[in-house]
């Protein structure tokens, strides 16, 4: 069953206001056009679904933070919060997924750090380096590592929504924010406890549901 997200509520009062609005001027001077605004807030409500998800069980498994497809997996030395050999799972998200953020794996929010930047196609690598983005890092007690998520402004995304702050115990697939219209998001994690892949790149993904690695 799907719903809405609620970081999305705003923009969906405004879609069915304006298509209402363009609707009611189309009926009386372009009837012909009466389909447009109708698809318009369509468009917009599909954006903003926010459907179930089956968080599989087990503190090895990490998921994905966010739907779309696999375009990243390597290996980098990460500098701001973990300060290690990482692994870094890069996830894009266009403008046809479910843009709601779950969280990779449960943790303790110990950081979090907005960084203005570009806009560019969250496609390419250089986003992660060069776009605005939110950074959050976590705390897992049950195995006793640090890790992150990085949330990604696209070219048309412009907007990063984070509903987490430090201290917030979130668990495994808890939603905790999104990136509105088309977007990144990346998992990091230690390279010592990261074990086996279970993506690969082009692989699609489901916030919540598709596990990426399992721990050692």
């Amino acid at each position: 069953m799907s719903g809405f997200a609620r970081d999305g509520i705003k923009e969906l009062a405004a879609g069915l206001f304006f298509f209402a609005t363009a609707g009611v001027l189309a009926g009386f001077f372009f009837p012909y056009a009466l389909p447009v605004p109708a698809l318009g807030f369509i468009f917009v409500a599909y954006f903003f679904r926010d459907p179930q998800r089956q968080v599989p069980p087990g503190s090895n498994a990490v998921v994905s933070p966010a739907d779309g497809t696999i375009v990243d997996i390597s290996e980098i030395d990460e500098n701001d919060f973990l300060k290690c050999k990482t692994v870094r799972i890069g996830i894009f998200m266009s403008v046809f997924s479910v843009h709601v953020n779950r969280m990779p794996i449960a943790g303790r929010i110990e950081f979090v750090r907005h960084t203005p930047g570009k806009f560019l196609n969250a496609l390419k690598s250089e986003a992660s380096l060069h776009n605005e983005n939110n950074l959050i890092g976590a705390h897992n007690d049950e195995k006793n590592f640090n890790f992150m998520v990085r949330q990604i402004a696209g070219i048309i995304a412009r907007r990063i929504v984070c509903g987490c702050k430090t201290g917030d115990i979130l668990g495994k697939g808890e939603k905790f924010g999104m990136i509105k219209f088309g977007s990144r998001a990346e998992v990091y994690l230690p390279k010592e406890i990261a074990g086996e892949f279970k993506v690969k790149l082009n692989d699609k993904v489901k916030a919540g549901e598709s596990i990426l690695v399992m721990l050692k």
